[in-house]
């Protein structure tokens, strides 16, 4: 069906089915009889449009979760990769033995 033959349906059933229903909330379900599920902009929640619904949901959910596991997993991995550093790797010290034992006393000295 092209485009502008689609608007004609809509348009005369738009124009036809008042006669036809009662009111406003039974146009779309007669539209929905005359034309087919097609014409809804939003199907029944029913059959096999549920799985239309649930789906976006599902996969939002699902990358949310994979997102946080794999932040996580790094995290941990920076954590533990940093705990190693720190522990393997001796820190340069750039001082004479005499500058040492004067950092010592001052800090040993609590009359400052």
């Amino acid at each position: 069906m092209r485009r502008h033959e689609f608007f004609v349906v809509v348009a005369s059933a738009l124009i036809v089915l008042p006669r036809r229903s009662a009111g406003a909330q039974q146009q779309p379900a007669a539209s929905a009889e005359v034309y087919g599920e097609k014409v809804r902009m939003a199907p029944k929640f029913a059959g096999f449009n549920r799985i239309g619904y649930l789906v976006p949901f599902v996969v939002i959910v699902a990358a949310a979760l994979a997102a946080t596991y794999w932040i996580a997993r790094s995290l941990q991995r920076q954590r533990a990769m940093a705990a190693t550093a720190a522990r393997t790797m001796p820190i340069p010290i750039h001082a004479t033995t005499e500058e040492l034992e004067r950092i010592d006393r001052a800090l040993k000295d609590d009359s400052r």
